[in-house]
């Protein structure tokens, strides 16, 4: 029980949130602007603010 405590503060610690309305990139604690979303650049370091559906759907930008 003690173990499972330390590992779960310890992962809040690591954890982080980004203010809105910018965009928290995956496995990452890279933040993002909305003009970075779907812009044809990879800004997150795995790519995950070009993807549609996701960061792209969220801002109105998936290609129909």
């Amino acid at each position: 029980m003690h173990d499972h405590l330390i590992n779960s503060i310890a992962l809040s610690l690591h954890s982080q949130a980004c203010r809105k309305p910018s965009f928290l990139c995956r496995h990452s604690s890279v933040c993002l602007s909305e003009a970075q979303l779907c812009d044809g650049k990879k800004d997150c370091p795995e790519g995950d603010d070009e993807f549609c559906p996701g960061a792209c759907l969220s801002i109105g930008k998936c290609p129909s």
